[in-house]
């Protein structure tokens, strides 16, 4: 875990590096403040991962694994101290499991809740009928 900070650090630590990426990537920051019993929720796609580690194994790093290159096109980025909220667009690759990769792209809506320094709460919700067009053959 990372050094203690304020709320508003960490707040402006997360939206900062939606702009950044991919040099530094919201994943990251998010990953070295998550509180023990963070919650992470894929609001769209149904998954629910509770606890640091379990955060930091089957959401950060199968992420780590998966895409190259990403990038937040921001459109929207609003908080109120203790929650904070970005949308826009996601670019990148994605790596398949041939090892080929393939552009992807998708809108996407973030949602952090977070309190004595640490993410507590983490939400994602994108553009699935784009995902789903866009690795509709990598079953194949």
């Amino acid at each position: 875990m990372g050094a203690t900070i304020t709320d508003a650090r960490l707040i402006s630590a997360l939206d900062e590096a939606y702009r950044r990426a991919p040099k530094q990537d919201p994943l990251t920051v998010f990953a070295e403040h998550l509180a023990p019993d963070c919650v992470f929720e894929d609001w769209v796609g149904g998954v629910r991962v509770q606890g640091a580690d379990a955060i930091r194994t089957e959401v950060y790093e199968r992420y780590l694994q998966t895409y190259r290159d990403c990038a937040y096109e921001v459109e929207a980025s609003v908080t109120d101290g203790r929650q904070l909220v970005v949308s826009g667009m996601f670019r990148g690759r994605k790596v398949r499991e041939s090892g080929d990769e393939i552009e992807v792209q998708w809108r996407f809506r973030d949602l952090y809740e977070v309190g004595n320094g640490l993410v507590r709460w983490f939400s994602v919700a994108s553009d699935t009928a784009a995902v789903d067009a866009q690795l509709e053959g990598e079953a194949a």
